[in-house]
């Protein structure tokens, strides 16, 4: 099958993006989304967890990751990279149109059907499964399998010899303890009681009267901080609803350990952590919908930081 030379400049971001992140945004082609299936027990076969990939035509728009990749290996500007993308977009398009199925290596393939749809099947050695690669089938052992006991009876006699000694040791030592009387000095202790003491006499007792200093007594003044000084609700970090179901992530990292990295790096903004399917997001902002989770976005200052966010939806 036909490979230009902008298909393949763009094969090796696209195959970094997908095994670092959730969702891969091609400019005009489509969205790649990585999801993960957890480890299943299937007729005495334990299988290992594993990462596919899925495709979504409708994702369309650019969220400049793929770009920024680009002008971040090549050290050119965002600008000239973003012209890269299109046109390897462009070539990518027309080899699918000219062939009607067009592929990128470790990906997958897109495959156009009888009715001009199409058609997206994931690579059989799929980079994004690259977490779990190796990871083999486990068979597990079931209560009737036979278990060779060859060598058992040459140990048995001598561990139920073992056994009963200690028991007989036990026991023994316990009849010793129970059966040694206890002495108790009765006249010396005193008892629980509902009748309370009996006084005879009182004693008086002498308060003297603290002597006074010659020296005066300083005053204390404590100075309270300024009204605006304060810490407010506002400043403290935002706590998720438990409606909002959609987040804004700007990162999504392997370990929690780079996350919290990247999250101190950024001590200015209220970023969060989202544990889910192993991996480690960081999101700015959560919603109840996705327009209300995107609405960080409409700000410039906001999109400057962060021009790779994409909204999650929580399963």
């Amino acid at each position: 099958m036909p490979k230009f030379a902008l298909v393949k400049t763009l094969t090796p971001h696209i195959q970094y993006l997908i095994v670092n992140n959730d969702c891969v945004v091609i400019p005009g082609w489509g969205a790649l989304v990585a999801s993960v299936s957890h480890s299943r027990l299937t007729d005495g076969r334990l299988t290992p967890p594993c990462r596919s990939i899925g495709f979504n035509q409708a994702l369309t728009h650019t969220d400049g990751m793929l770009a920024s990749s680009i002008a971040r290996r090549d050290g050119i500007s965002y600008q000239v990279a973003d012209s890269i993308v299109r046109d390897g977009v462009d070539e990518l398009r027309n080899i699918y149109d000219v062939n009607g199925e067009v592929s990128i290596d470790r990906i997958g393939t897109f495959t156009r059907d009888d009715n001009g749809s199409m058609i997206f099947s994931p690579a059989a050695d799929s980079i994004a499964n690259s977490p779990y690669f190796g990871l083999p089938a486990l068979a597990l052992a079931s209560e009737e399998t036979d278990i060779p006991t060859e060598r058992t009876p040459r140990f048995m006699p001598l561990r139920r010899a073992i056994r009963v000694a200690a028991s007989i040791a036990v026991l023994t030592l316990l009849g010793f303890v129970l059966s040694t009387p206890v002495l108790i000095d009765r006249q010396n202790h005193d008892f629980a009681s509902l009748t309370g003491p009996e006084i005879t006499s009182g004693r008086p007792i002498a308060i003297s009267a603290p002597e006074t200093a010659d020296t005066d007594i300083p005053t204390l003044y404590i100075q309270m901080p300024p009204a605006d000084a304060v810490a407010t609700c506002e400043d403290a970090a935002p706590v998720k609803p438990a409606d909002h179901k959609y987040f804004l992530i700007v990162a999504s990292h392997a370990t929690r350990r780079q996350a919290e990295d990247y999250i101190a790096a950024r001590s200015t903004e209220q970023l969060e952590i989202l544990e889910r399917d192993g991996r480690f997001r960081v999101y700015a902002a959560t919603g109840a919908t996705i327009e209300e989770a995107q609405r960080p976005m409409n700000d410039q200052a906001f999109n400057s930081l962060h021009p790779d966010g994409w909204v999650y939806r929580a399963r």
